[in-house]
């Protein structure tokens, strides 16, 4: 009898390990916020078939790319947003009657105010505008210098289709590397894509992530290339940028003001030495700047702000325990 019951006490041993062998791989999904409903619902898995892409895929995307999976906005919680676009204010610069065709913004989502700001103003002042190009730094680089992605984006507001053509000359002319793992984990450009759909219903996106080693003379040649698009289409360019990380109050502000400086005065060599503690990706900065030069565009510093005053909470304190960070929101305008 014992050694009956021992040969099926091992036999349930056996069969528990290996039920819970494979690749962790195959088993891992991303968890969607429950949403209520809006426009159209939100993907329940980062899985997508080709079934799952509406009929109405613009005709210019290359049949290569119809059935590539959308991309997931994996950083997007629906009650954040809603809070963000409800308190977005307009900012004064949609008094002068001035068109914004390019900005910086933030991607920490606490800034997410800020960010819901610069798209609804960007939105009166340019609607007429057919393509949002993102600049963005790589958080992680794994190799990669600069990426983009083919792929579209699934939203709380409906697909938010790639703009081909661009991406093609993104991957040709800037040397980027076809990723799409790098655009949809990295909140540098996935955070951005809901303000983009919510406030640009009809555009088309394209984005480049740029590692902070990429050659120096990347900011140049994304800048020619970008003032070519907006010759092509009317274009907004969003560049994605933190500034000032890991400081103190007393430190912080003594940055700011000497990234704001630079900035202003475009002193881009100033810009290029900068590291973590004045901006997490000088690069581009560096192709916002070219890209105000070459297409005439006038710079404004809309919003300026940190991660003290907007969390109210007290310093020091755990939440601070990696510094501060601070956020601006530039415009350029026609």
């Amino acid at each position: 009898m014992k050694k009956i019951i021992l040969g099926f006490t091992l036999l349930l041993l056996l069969s528990v390990t290996l039920g819970g062998c494979g690749d962790a791989r195959e088993s891992m999904t991303y968890e969607q916020p429950q949403i209520p409903e809006i426009t159209s619902p939100v993907p329940q898995t980062a899985e997508h078939t080709p079934e799952k892409i509406p009929a109405e895929t613009p005709e210019n995307t290359p049949q290569t790319y119809v059935n590539s999976r959308l991309l997931e906005c994996l950083f997007h919680e629906q009650k954040d947003f809603d809070i963000y676009v409800s308190q977005a204010q307009i900012y004064e610069i949609y008094e002068t009657n001035s068109a914004i065709k390019s900005g910086v913004v933030p991607h920490h989502l606490l800034a997410g105010r800020m960010i819901a700001s610069f798209f609804k103003t960007a939105a009166l002042t340019s609607p007429d505008t057919e393509t949002v190009i993102i600049v963005a730094p790589i958080h992680e680089a794994k190799g990669t210098v600069a990426a983009t992605s083919y792929s579209s984006w699934a939203t709380p507001y409906g697909v938010l289709y790639n703009e081909q053509g661009f991406t093609e000359r993104l991957a040709d002319e800037l040397s980027a590397n076809i990723c799409e793992f790098t655009a949809e984990n990295d909140h540098s450009v996935s955070a951005l894509i809901p303000f983009v759909k919510y406030y640009f219903p009809d555009v088309t996106v394209a984005y480049v992530l740029v590692e902070a080693n990429a050659a120096d003379d990347f900011p140049e040649k994304a800048a020619s290339l970008f003032a070519e698009f907006a010759k092509e289409k009317n274009c907004l360019f969003v560049f994605s940028v933190d500034f000032s990380h890991y400081l103190g109050p007393g430190q912080i502000g003594d940055r700011d003001n000497e990234t704001r400086k630079a900035i202003i005065e475009d002193d881009r060599a100033a810009i290029a030495r900068m590291t973590n503690a004045n901006i997490d990706s000088p690069k581009a900065i560096l192709t916002f700047l070219g890209l105000n030069s070459l297409s005439e565009l006038t710079l404004h510093e809309l919003e300026h702000s940190n991660s003290l005053e907007i969390s109210g909470i007290a310093f020091p304190h755990p939440t601070y325990n990696e510094g501060l960070t601070s956020y601006f929101v530039w415009a350029g305008t026609k």
